[in-house]
């Protein structure tokens, strides 16, 4: 791919690549720090990538490496950022407020299924990708990929029914 097309292609997925990262951290100021090692990884690598993939399933491992090696940083734990965007009181409309809640609530039941489970909602539900996508990203088959988002989608399902039942 030409430089000029991949960063055509690049600008058309900053949106996906952004919630991508943003569903899986705790604060906007991780979310950017993530990004930007993100992007410089794919200036480094984008001489490599081999056309064996789909463009897009090799950023997402871009992204999932990124967000990986992020997290096995010691001091991310202390992120003030993350702790004052948590205790921040909204200065929202109730409606936004109850949304958010409601998405805080979803992503707290998302992060209690197991990690396959879970990555793979994720992927599928928060990131748009084809389970076609999925499997090649996770290196499984497909009816695996279709089995463990069904799983996945029953245990929220009864999880905000028991949450609704409250």
């Amino acid at each position: 791919m030409d430089p000029q097309d991949f960063n055509k292609f690049l600008d058309n997925q900053q949106e996906a690549l952004y919630r991508m990262v943003r569903s899986r951290t705790a604060s906007e100021q991780d979310c950017e720090d993530i990004l930007q090692d993100v992007y410089l990884k794919i200036y480094q690598n984008y001489e490599s990538f081999q056309g064996q993939a789909q463009l897009s399933t090799w950023l997402y491992k871009i992204c999932r490496s990124a967000i990986s090696d992020y997290y096995r940083k010691p001091w991310w734990k202390f992120s003030f950022a993350a702790r004052e965007e948590r205790e921040a009181a909204p200065n929202n409309p109730e409606q936004l407020l109850s949304r958010k809640q409601e998405q805080t609530a979803l992503q707290e039941i998302v992060a209690g299924l197991p990690k396959r489970e879970q990555e793979i909602f994720r992927l599928r539900y928060f990131d748009n990708f084809s389970l076609d996508e999925i499997a090649e990203g996770q290196k499984i088959g497909l009816s695996t990929a279709k089995t463990h988002l069904y799983r996945a989608v029953a245990k929220v399902r009864n999880k905000l029914r028991e949450r609704d039942d409250e």
